[in-house]
């Protein structure tokens, strides 16, 4: 309490409480009292020579620490609000004469408002925790400086001085600290959902996120909605991305005794982390979300199917692509409770007709117990595909599937193909662009006179002039508006450092062009690196009108070609026959994250035009012609056709041209 009373701010967190109800006065004269008074106690303490070894090491750190705080601007006075408990910025008075024990004490609760901050916090040096801009002579300011970058250096983050600010007795220093993560130790699950509307989707992923069941009219669901409109009619219209971390003991760490925790939250202390694609289910939805449904993105694909509105057409088509697609298969039956025993059977019953009219050698399974949950994972790949009974609203099934999620191993590559600097294909899912607008120009205007006569001549030149100047300052703000360009969308192949240059295209004429990546983030966390099947955003040195969705970015030393004509082997994966017409059909076509009306040529380059007749079940070799622009394809990409009239699934055999 003495030592608070001296200086203004808590030793230790435990007397916070304490610490409010005192008046904190700085006293220079009584705080070199204190120090001398335990420098010279501290010379009889058995712990003596190890506290003056610490201390020398410290010294010599130190000492060796260089700030360059030549250019350092010093802005005017300003008042503070008292600090707060919880956030990102932190008040410290002082930091010199400290010791090694000091430092940890420093450098957890500096990771705490890291942890707050997603990675970024601020530091105000020089101010109480009352908010009183006391300020530091230059030099005590400097060494509280050197000490606070020991402490970001230790915790691996950077550490910026923004600016001084005067204070009542000196200077006062403003600091930005930002730790950059590397996310490739954590092991990541890529899940996608895929099912009919109001199946119960969006539902189970929210109860998986905030621990809490579902009240039967979709309250759980709104936790994980991104629109308004979603929120009103109940129904996911857009891609949405849920992660949930488990920990080494595997136990959730989604939440804590507080509540919900944040993403960075999550991803810190986490050793595993499940990412759920939500695809949505109406056919708007599933416009925009079918790119995400591929191989190369999903490690597995969970059909959810609503046991009140059982196994429909659009469930098997899903089936069937994913079989096709060769994923592991995941069935969660949401509803329970509103299924009878009887029905039970005969439900599980339709599905293995299902499952063995596609000539699947895998046999579908019910999760009963944890021994299910043990050997599944093992056997999912080649010879089984679980069942999952699940009740979001009385949360029967939900202990076995979240033990399961815990168990399921990752398809993750091996590390050479992970972390490959040569073989890149970063896939753009989304644009976002953002404006940075410059500061407002501040102009002084000088009143007239009062025994200033104005005819109307001058009247005039007023009025011209201040037109003159507010065009000028218009046009200036305008050109001085800075936009900056993020690409958002999943790393298909290799890996993307900070700072790289890479090729991006192809442009409306299949063309490619170089540009360089500012900053990475991923999962709400900015990293140096990004590796294989991460989701994540790139910031980069583009102009928007240069860039549209479809595009990729690729490597240096690569050669990429850009094709508009390809043959494809197309499979009808409906239930009706299908007839087409050369150089007259035309539909939407989706290959992992391009999306582009197509043409269909023929089933071969030799063939004269006419009608081509593809029945159920049936593969045929077609030429297809992107409408538009060409597009970047390599054989054996995945295609997707799914509307109305036409359900298709193939490969790319050849590039044409």
């Amino acid at each position: 309490l003495e030592f608070i009373n001296c200086f203004g701010h808590d030793e230790d967190k435990e007397v916070n409480s304490k610490k409010k109800t005192l008046t904190c006065n700085y006293n220079s004269e009584k705080a070199q009292e204190y120090f001398k008074h335990n420098k010279d106690n501290g010379a009889k303490t058995k712990n003596s020579g190890k506290t003056g070894k610490d201390n020398f090491n410290l010294s010599q750190k130190l000492s060796k620490v260089k700030l360059d705080t030549d250019k350092v601007k010093v802005l005017e006075y300003k008042e503070y609000n008292e600090e707060i408990d919880y956030g990102n910025v932190e008040y410290k008075l002082k930091l010199n004469n400290i010791n090694e024990k000091r430092m940890e004490k420093l450098a957890t609760q500096m990771h705490f408002r890291l942890t707050e901050g997603n990675g970024e916090c601020f530091y105000e040096i020089g101010v109480e925790d009352n908010g009183n801009p006391l300020g530091l002579p230059k030099e005590d300011l400097e060494e509280s400086l050197k000490v606070l970058y020991l402490i970001t250096e230790k915790l691996g983050a950077k550490m910026t001085i923004l600016n001084y600010r005067d204070g009542k007795n000196g200077l006062i220093g403003e600091i930005l600290i930002i730790r950059e993560v590397e996310v490739k130790n954590k092991l990541e699950i890529k899940i996608g959902l895929i099912g009919e509307e109001k199946c119960g989707k969006s539902t189970l992923v929210g109860v998986l996120v905030t621990d809490k069941l579902d009240n039967g009219s979709g309250l759980a669901s709104k936790n994980v909605f991104r629109h308004k409109h979603e929120v009103i009619c109940g129904k996911t219209s857009s891609f949405t991305h849920q992660i949930v971390g488990f920990d080494e003991n595997g136990k959730m760490t989604n939440h804590s005794f507080f509540g919900k925790l944040s993403w960075p939250q999550i991803v810190d202390q986490s050793a595993k982390i499940v990412n759920f694609y939500d695809l949505g289910g109406s056919e708007k939805a599933l416009k925009s979300s079918i790119k995400s449904l591929s191989p190369n993105y999903l490690d597995y694909l969970a059909i959810v199917v609503s046991a009140s509105s059982g196994i429909t057409n659009d469930t098997v088509v899903f089936l069937k692509m994913a079989l096709a697609m060769e994923l592991p298969v995941i069935i969660i039956v949401t509803k329970l409770d509103l299924l009878e025993e009887e029905d039970k059977l005969l439900f599980l019953n339709n599905l293995k007709y299902i499952i063995k009219a596609q000539n699947s050698k895998r046999n579908l399974l019910v999760a009963k117990s944890q021994e299910d949950i043990v050997m599944f994972p093992r056997m999912m790949k080649e010879s089984i595909i679980p069942i999952f009974l699940l009740s979001n609203t009385t949360g029967k099934g939900l202990d076995l599937f979240i033990n399961f999620l815990n168990l399921l191993p990752t398809n993750a590559p091996t590390l050479t193909n992970y972390d490959n600097k040569t073989n890149i294909q970063f896939d753009i899912h989304s644009i976002i662009t953002k404006e940075i607008k410059p500061e407002k120009l501040s102009v002084d205007y000088t009143p007239c006179p009062s025994n200033t006569n104005l005819n109307q001549d001058n009247i005039n030149f007023i009025s011209n002039t201040s037109n003159t100047m507010n065009n000028n300052i218009s046009n200036s703000n305008t050109n001085n508006i800075e936009q900056k360009v993020i690409l958002a969308g999943i790393l298909s192949q290799g890996s993307i450092e900070k700072y790289s240059s890479l090729l991006i295209g192809p442009d409306l004429k299949g063309l490619f062009k170089t540009v360089n990546i500012k900053s990475i983030y991923c999962k709400k966390i900015e990293v140096k690196k990004v590796f294989k099947g991460q989701y994540c955003t790139l910031e980069v040195d583009i102009k928007e009108n240069e860039i549209r969705k479809g595009m990729v970015l690729l490597d240096q030393e690569s050669l990429p070609r850009a094709s508009k004509i390809f043959e494809a082997e197309l499979w009808n994966i409906g239930d009706k026959e299908i007839k087409l017409l050369s150089d007259k059909t035309q539909f939407v076509v989706s290959s992992g994250h391009i999306r582009q009306m197509a043409t269909v040529k023929s089933k071969n380059t030799g063939e004269e035009k006419g009608e081509i007749t593809i029945k159920p079940e049936e593969k045929k070799p077609l030429i297809l012609e992107f409408c538009f622009n060409p597009e970047y394809l390599k054989p054996g990409s995945h295609l997707i056709v799914l509307d109305h009239s036409y359900k298709f699934y193939g490969l790319v055999t050849k590039l044409i041209n």
